[in-house]
């Protein structure tokens, strides 16, 4: 199979990962290490599920990253596009490694989402 052609990633984006800072008193907060990459988002057939662990979502947008050395997508991760800063979380990763890509199944978030 050949890698995804880098013309079909055409939207930026940021992947987002989870971190857990913690300040001088000892606190934690919540904070996002994001990273600029090129994706190709997709809107995901009115009534598509995904199952995983016995949990059914229904997805909005089916987001085909490329992959960089240390950021694999999981399910608390999220992808924010850059354009129009609309916000993803994601639901479930297809890694495909041979292709260097992964392909997420996201839902449009509904406010802030705090990864956990």
């Amino acid at each position: 199979m050949k890698p995804v052609a880098a013309g079909r990633l055409r939207s930026p984006v940021f992947l987002g990962k989870p971190v857990i800072v913690k300040d001088a008193a000892g606190g934690e907060s919540l904070t996002w290490a994001e990273l600029a990459t090129w994706a190709d988002i997709q809107p995901a057939s009115g009534r598509e599920w995904v199952t995983g662990a016995a949990i059914k979502d229904q997805v909005d947008a089916r987001i085909v990253i490329r992959l960089t050395d240390g950021w694999m997508p999981s399910a608390r991760w999220r992808i924010r596009d850059a354009v129009t800063d609309a916000l993803y979380n994601i639901v479930s990763v297809l890694a495909q490694p041979h292709l260097g890509a992964a392909e997420c199944l996201a839902k449009t978030a509904q406010g802030s989402s705090d990864g956990r």
